[in-house]
């Protein structure tokens, strides 16, 4: 692995004399952001630790065109917890951190944290940027409001995966809708560095940006950050929908206000977002046009990654022993232990009941198949048994060419 040192750019934002409508700028404290911050140029005991040094009147000025939101994706170590909020009590205090509406919050026990916090004044949106693939636990989620926090509009958003296909995507806009959460915004990526690790241990020898190829195959310039709260590795390509653009016109079509999308600029060059912003914006008033190929010209190479359709669990099938038949209602159990010359373990599932003499058929993973009069069987505590219903573990003597994951159907009996 070849890993170069590269410089940090400064972060940037929109003109504020830009046509931006019902957009948020996310802003970032290096004691609640994974990504930390790495500009040599800021001063960490100014008044406001927020990225690029905000100023009052920066901040003030955004907060007319723009919603303020704080990002706190760090995750929370227990020995880290008081302290954090020690932190988190001065800021609170401090006037200009007052324009900020809503918690970005990636922990989940910091979410809860504010939930059972009394005359909360945020809004919060839980940020699901990795794993959040259930709806049902999403669901369970923003419901659990009605236990911990009496507020129904603390949900301002969820901000989901990358890793959630279009049809998903739509899906669950639909379902979140039907029950009750149509105020709830789905916040997806439209531009976002991929992160592809983030671990709290330090992997580099000091804090900061690096750039990394690979000695043993064709990957390169893949990004690498080290700062106080561990280390992140990005794919070399961002993660953009550009080369989607009729899917993302669709969803803001059907479902107008119920979707917001991030641009996630913070690696990017000054002069690579000079050119980004204007052509974004004539992009915006002409919605006809295809920007994959202008975007990349612009911005580089990016990947919709599994937009069009997650297929990571497109080998489950192909890993399935195919000599082991499907369990149906003759399916009686399945050998779990074997000890050669003594005895078979299996583990009975099912309601059906076994019984000696009764025809049953072995299927073992190597394709063996033998069929054979149920013979007598014994508990765990050595009971001898004629039959059973129960599910449980139990002891056939010893059967020869039979191995662990054997499975045990009944034979049907002819008519």
């Amino acid at each position: 692995m070849k890993i170069e040192k590269c410089s940090y750019s400064s972060f940037t934002y929109p003109p504020l004399t830009s046509p931006l409508e019902n957009c948020s700028l996310i802003l970032t404290d290096p004691f609640f952001s994974r990504f930390s911050d790495l500009d040599s140029r800021s001063d960490s005991n100014s008044d406001s630790n927020f990225r690029a040094n905000f100023r009052s009147d920066t901040l003030s000025s955004f907060s007319k065109n723009l919603s303020l939101e704080l990002e706190w994706d760090r995750p929370l170590l227990q020995k880290d917890w008081g302290q954090t909020f020690a932190y988190w009590d001065q800021w609170q205090k401090n006037e200009n951190h007052s324009l900020v509406e809503c918690l970005r919050v990636k922990d989940l026990g910091v979410l809860s944290y504010f939930l059972e916090t009394k005359n909360l004044r945020w809004k919060l949106a839980p940020i699901l940027d990795i794993g959040g693939h259930n709806l049902d636990w999403i669901l369970g989620l923003l419901k659990s409001t009605s236990s911990l926090n009496k507020r129904k509009d603390v949900w301002k958003k969820i901000i989901l995966s990358p890793e959630v296909s279009y049809s998903t995507l739509r899906h669950w806009r639909e379902e979140l809708n039907r029950q009750g959460f149509s105020h709830v915004v789905i916040e997806f990526p439209l531009h976002i560095p991929l992160l592809l690790l983030s671990t709290p241990r330090f992997l580099f020898p000091k804090e900061g940006l690096f750039k990394i190829d690979s000695l043993e195959g064709p990957h390169k310039d893949f990004l690498g950050i080290q700062n106080r709260q561990g280390t992140l590795f990005f794919h070399s390509k961002a993660f953009a929908l550009w080369g989607r653009w009729e899917d993302w016109q669709s969803l803001n079509k059907d479902f107008p206000q119920q979707f917001c999308w991030r641009l996630d600029f913070r690696h990017m060059k000054e002069e690579v977002l000079e050119k980004f912003w204007p052509y974004f914006f004539h992009l915006l008033q002409n919605p006809e046009e295809d920007p994959k190929q202008k975007m990349k010209e612009i911005l580089g190479d990016f990947t919709h990654g599994y937009w069009t359709k997650n297929k990571t669990d497109i080998l489950f099938s192909k890993l399935k022993n195919k000599n082991l038949p499907e369990k149906n209602d003759l399916f009686i159990g399945e050998i779990i232990c074997t000890y050669k010359k003594e005895c078979l373990i299996f583990f009975k599932i099912g309601p059906r009941e076994i019984k000696k003499g009764q025809k049953i058929r072995f299927y073992s993973p190597e394709g063996k198949i033998k069929e054979i009069l149920c013979p007598s069987f014994w508990d765990m505590t050595e009971t001898p048994l004629e039959s059973t219903s129960r599910e449980g573990l139990y002891f056939f003597p010893w059967i020869g060419g039979m191995s662990v994951g054997t499975r045990i159907f009944q034979i049907e009996q002819e008519s």
